[in-house]
């Protein structure tokens, strides 16, 4: 999936992506290699390419960018 970042926070990306719900938290840890010292630093409007990490009815969607191989 990819997502455009709309907005940002210390702990988390909330990006734009083409669904019902209309957007999707990534956090920052979510990414290869990230810690609470290093974490990845991105602008709003940065594609994002990532996969779906949790669904639930009523909430937005969590995405991951840790590959799981």
């Amino acid at each position: 999936m990819v997502g455009a970042i709309v907005q940002k926070s210390f702990e988390q990306f909330t990006l734009g992506i083409n669904a019902e719900s209309g957007y999707a938290n990534l956090k920052t840890l979510e990414f290869q290699n990230a810690t609470k010292t290093n974490k990845p630093k991105f602008e709003e409007g940065t594609l994002i390419l990532c996969r779906v990490l949790k669904v639930e009815k009523m909430a937005k969607v969590e995405l991951t960018c840790i590959d799981l191989l």
